[in-house]
């Protein structure tokens, strides 16, 4: 069954992003910037990664991206980059709240499309995150801080 309405993607795009965002919450200041040999990127350059792909999915849609990919306070850019992607959904389908299997432009790919290859991306790299987190904070509590709260609901 195809995803038909835009407040449908934008409730499971908040969903993926609170998933990564359980992950960084509370990391030590030191944290942000741990890179063993192993690691493609530290915490921060994840971040900026998906502010990046945030500023990527405003443009398809037609918007301007003025990334913040200042991430000297990296959760404050992450969620306003969010939130970003968010009203540009909106703003562009606001006449058309079912446009959800439009095409985002010529032949590309549909907006339900973008929108859960950006979910995707969350849970990728809410993993690599994770990994990172527990080799700096081997008492770190995945369980209770991440998946709790949806156990719970």
């Amino acid at each position: 069954m195809p995803i038909d309405d835009i407040e449908t993607l934008v409730r499971d795009l908040r969903a993926s992003r609170e998933f990564l965002m359980r992950h960084l919450r509370g990391l030590a200041d030191f944290g942000w910037d741990y890179k063993p040999e192993a690691a493609p990127r530290s915490i921060r350059e994840i971040v900026s990664h998906l502010i990046d792909d945030d500023a990527q999915a405003i443009a398809n849609l037609g918007g301007i991206a003025a990334a913040d990919n200042n991430v000297k306070d990296p959760i404050r850019a992450l969620e306003a980059s969010s939130e970003a992607v968010i009203r540009a959904l909106r703003e562009q389908w606001k006449d058309d709240p079912s446009g959800a299997e439009k095409r985002l432009h010529g032949d590309g790919p549909s907006v339900a499309t973008g929108v859960t290859y950006l979910q995707i991306e969350d849970y990728y790299h809410a993993g690599q995150i994770a990994w990172l987190r527990l080799g700096i904070e081997e008492d770190w509590d995945q369980e209770t801080v991440v998946y709790a709260p949806w156990n719970s609901a």
